[in-house]
């Protein structure tokens, strides 16, 4: 989006996490909004890093929470389930998302349901970082797509640019990942 000079969008929905993943991806919207394109961030009110109350040509839509936030910080799925309830099941946001006719979705992994709002907008999605080994969970929970011809395994120090011998050693990290972490994944979760 970045590089294309005015790229082929103008509004660009971010779904974004705090802390160090925040650093990261406030650089690449920068650059987005130098280039004209409208951003607008999702974000509740209990974000520490992310700064909402002050100027900025950033949009932001706040999402309702409970105010309980100890609650919350208990149990790993009071915080899934709070993540969806906020976005997922507010209709009146959830419309006025769909009526912006936003053209892509900037999401960050580490933040849970960003692919199922990506989904009822029906627009594309963009991870800000790779997050699993080989690439494996973006492959098959995001669904994005990742041929072993050019795209790098994770962790491999391997380029776009790859030799024959590079690319054959991709693909076989490629199958050994999904091999490896599905053969894992599975006695974990039987």
């Amino acid at each position: 989006l970045c590089y294309t000079g005015c790229g082929f969008c103008e509004k660009v929905l971010v779904w974004p996490r705090g802390m160090s993943h925040w650093l990261n991806l406030k650089v690449i919207l920068e650059k987005l909004m130098e280039r004209g394109h409208k951003v607008t961030m999702l974000v509740t009110p209990q974000n520490f890093v992310i700064d909402y109350s002050k100027p900025s040509t950033m949009n932001f839509k706040i999402l309702p929470t409970p105010q309980d936030r100890k609650a919350n910080e208990n149990r790993l799925n009071d915080f899934l389930d709070l993540s969806v309830n906020s976005a997922v099941y507010h209709w009146t946001i959830l419309k006025k998302l769909q009526d912006t006719n936003y053209n892509v979705m900037i999401i960050d992994p580490m933040m849970p349901c960003g692919e199922l709002i990506a989904d009822i907008l029906g627009n594309p999605s963009v991870h800000t970082l790779r997050y699993s080994m080989g690439g494996t969970m973006e492959k098959y929970c995001g669904q994005i797509p990742s041929s072993p011809s050019y795209a790098p395994v994770d962790m491999t120090g391997l380029t776009y640019k790859m030799t024959f011998m590079q690319s054959v050693q991709n693909l076989m990290l490629s199958i050994f990942f999904d091999f490896w972490l599905q053969q894992h994944d599975t006695q974990l979760w039987d």
